[in-house]
């Protein structure tokens, strides 16, 4: 991966972290893997894998790669493509179900 494409990540997951009231994690900062950590580098309640990538798509490896980070946890893939303005966010079904329940929804 090129360096201005590191950058753009990084830049990304710090964005993430700012709108979820939290901080990116630094490189090899503590025992886990996720993008974004509470202000003192702790695991937050939802597990955030950011991507930036020239076109959106939906990896398998990527839903896998935030399944494993956030072990018991719900997981979110937070992705921008290059250019977009636009950000995505994948996260299980049960999961968006679960929030819509909390937030009022009824079937």
């Amino acid at each position: 991966m090129a360096a201005k494409d590191k950058a753009r990540g990084k830049a990304f997951e710090r964005w993430v972290a700012a709108k979820v009231g939290a901080r990116r994690r630094r490189s090899g900062e503590g025992l886990a893997f996720d993008d974004i950590v509470t202000d003192n580098g702790g695991a937050l309640p939802i597990s955030f894998e950011c991507k930036t990538y020239a076109q959106l798509q939906l990896r398998q490896d990527w839903i896998d790669q935030a399944r494993r980070n956030a072990g018991t946890r719900p997981w979110v893939v937070v992705q921008r493509p290059k250019g977009s303005q636009t950000v995505y966010a994948t996260v299980d079904f049960e999961f968006l179900l679960a929030l819509l329940q909390e937030w009022g929804w009824s079937k």
